[in-house]
């Protein structure tokens, strides 16, 4: 519901898309692919950890 007064700030406009958001449907996953996902981002992660300790390691900046 709008109030007159914000029709009123609007001029009078009752284009619909003004006072109604739309609905945005967002994907949904089951848990069992939201816990994939965690454990390819979690080894991706670890891989970029190694890779770095590694060049770290080369450039004698980690003992």
């Amino acid at each position: 519901m709008v109030t007159l007064d914000e029709i009123r700030e609007n001029d009078f406009n009752l284009n619909i898309p003004r006072y109604v958001e739309p609905v945005i449907e967002e994907e949904s996953m089951t848990i069992d692919q939201a816990i994939a996902n965690l454990k390819e981002s979690l080894q991706a992660a670890y891989a970029a950890e190694d890779r770095l300790k590694a060049l770290l390691e080369k450039e004698g900046l980690m003992a």
